[in-house]
């Protein structure tokens, strides 16, 4: 799946209304919620839908945030899923790196409900 492929289907079928990648995120007039989702541009069809899996399972709707790629905009971001999070508050194990080890699923949702998405 390519890019624009990707794009796509993040917004048609999974219904997000804004996807950022590198240093587009301007002045919009919205509020949703940021995430960092980091090598979010190369994710497959089955990153992306545990993604929206994880998210939706905290409460979070499409509707209700943006997904932000670029490094540099990562300190505005509410959470950040990273291949190899630290120990930070609101970092977490990407959906990529669940995938590759699915030990990391129940330590992402127990950091998840940990962190206040209001």
């Amino acid at each position: 799946m390519n890019h624009l492929d990707l794009k796509d289907y993040f917004q048609n079928v999974l219904g997000l209304q804004a996807i950022y990648p590198a240093a587009s995120l301007g002045t919009e007039a919205h509020q949703e919620l940021l995430i960092f989702v980091e090598n979010l541009p190369t994710y497959t069809k089955v990153e992306a839908d545990l993604l929206m899996k994880v998210l939706a399972s905290i409460g979070i709707e499409p509707d209700q945030m943006s997904l932000i790629s670029d490094p540099a905009r990562r300190q505005d971001c509410k959470i950040s899923f990273l291949d190899s999070p630290s120990e930070g508050e609101t970092e977490v194990s990407s959906p990529r790196a669940m995938n590759l080890d699915p030990s990391l699923k129940k330590r992402a949702w127990v950091k998840l409900q940990k962190i206040s998405i209001t």
